[in-house]
Formats: structure tokens, C-alpha cells, sequence
């Protein structure tokens, strides 16, 4: 277990990738208190396992992939599968990405608010499988490749996924879900 060379400064690692990490956890478990504890074991993971990282965009996908495993691992659990929670709490809404547009009027940008967030709802209404390349593929603005070495998938199932939740959200944001 030597080290790779690469210093990993925890403290500075939360303050950069804490929106990221918390953002993946919330769309992966829908439910704020779940997210908070795949945040928190996330960044307990990384203490452990900082002497391994090998530079930083190996640290972000690490980062990345043991948050979707947390996720996974809570959403998984016997607990999850025999409770019904309420997931609709305002809080889990806050982090959708913001309008980068300026030139927009109070209007436009209130309607382009409530359509995101109305997205964003129907992607978390979205099968694990689906959620996950999706939120990566848009959110995180990762591609089939890295997708693919993430998540440890084939590129065609990644594009498959991809494709097939894209296709349920058109239909579920035209009705037809």
C-alpha cells in the first residue's frame, strides 16, 4: 500500500468536490437524510484510501464511483426495500444546475425554473440504472467511455441506458407515463 506520489489534502478535496459528491448521493437515494449519510461515508472512504489515489481526474472519478456505490448499497438495503419514504422534500430540489443565461426576463427565467424542475422529478422518478448515466452523462458532463469505466459497463449498455431513459422521460414529460 505505498503511496502513488499524488497527495491527496482531504480537507481541500471536500471543499472542492462536497456539491458534486452531495449532488450525485441526492439523485442516486432521492431522499436528503440518505444522501447526506452516502456524503459522509464517501468522504470517510476517502481517508482511507487517499495514499491510493493517482492524480486528480483519477481522484474525481473515484469521488464518482464510490458515491454511486454508497448510493447503490443504501438503496439497496432491506431497510429501503420494506419502507416507504416520502422523498418530496423541498430540500432535495435545491441542487438543480442554474440558468447560466443572464439576458432572461423574471418570466422566462421562472418558466425555465419550473420546466428543470420538472426534469429533474421525472429523472429521479427514473430506474437506478437509468438515473445514474443519465445524471452523469448531463450533470456531471461525463462521456460514454468514462461512463462505461465508472460504473464498470459495456459503452453499448451505457449508450442503451442512455438511451432507453431518455425515451422514458420524452414520453413521461409528454403524458404518456
Amino acid at each position: 500500500m505505498g503511496s502513488t506520489g499524488f497527495s491527496v489534502d482531504v480537507d481541500q478535496v471536500v471543499r472542492e468536490y462536497a456539491d458534486m459528491v452531495y449532488r450525485i448521493a441526492v439523485a442516486n437515494t432521492r431522499v436528503t437524510q440518505d444522501a447526506e449519510d452516502v456524503f459522509q461515508e464517501v468522504f470517510v472512504k476517502l481517508v482511507r484510501y487517499k495514499d491510493r489515489i493517482e492524480d486528480e481526474n483519477h481522484l474525481k472519478n473515484w469521488l464518482i464511483r464510490v458515491t454511486i456505490n454508497e448510493s447503490r448499497r443504501i438503496e439497496g438495503s432491506g431497510w429501503k426495500k420494506n419502507v416507504s419514504l416520502d422523498t418530496t422534500d423541498d430540500e432535495d430540489t435545491e441542487w438543480t444546475p442554474e440558468d447560466e443565461s443572464t439576458d432572461t426576463n423574471p418570466e422566462d427565467a421562472f418558466l425555465e425554473s419550473e420546466r428543470n424542475e420538472s426534469v429533474l422529478e421525472k429523472v429521479r422518478e427514473l430506474p437506478q440504472k437509468y438515473r445514474e448515466v443519465i445524471y452523469l452523462h448531463f450533470y456531471e458532463d461525463k462521456k460514454i467511455l468514462d461512463i462505461s469505466k465508472m460504473l464498470g459497463l459495456n459503452e453499448g449498455t451505457v449508450k442503451t441506458r442512455l438511451r432507453r431513459a431518455k425515451d422514458i422521460l420524452s414520453k413521461s414529460m409528454k403524458g404518456g407515463i
